[in-house]
């Protein structure tokens, strides 16, 4: 029941933030409880996981990002400052950047 749970408040924020049927939202997670409630939450709403592996480097996941135009990406606050750079300098579709370890005021 709590699996079910989290997993559609997860279906429910990618929603909420226009994520719909056939985009694409790439994960860059170690292990970890968020990986499974985000990729059964994509699902749910019919949308594509990208996985990217947590060893990548920045050209690796930047070239990720590019070929597969996912528009969403889930990360840790510890690879936010690469990603954000991705977004800033290489040509991606990235929308928005959601981070799994930060808490909000």
């Amino acid at each position: 029941l709590e699996l079910n749970q989290e997993i559609n408040r997860t279906a429910n924020l990618f929603y909420t933030l226009g994520i719909r049927k056939g985009d694409k939202v790439a994960l860059h997670l170690d292990n970890c409880p968020e990986f499974i409630f985000c990729w059964f939450g994509l699902a749910k709403i019919g949308a594509i996981m990208v996985p990217i592996n947590a060893r990548l480097l920045r050209e690796e996941s930047a070239w990720i990002l590019q070929n597969s135009q996912a528009c969403l990406l889930v990360t840790s606050a510890q690879f936010y400052p690469m990603y954000q750079q991705i977004q800033q300098e290489d040509a991606t579709q990235l929308r928005h950047i959601c981070l799994t370890d930060v808490a909000l005021p």
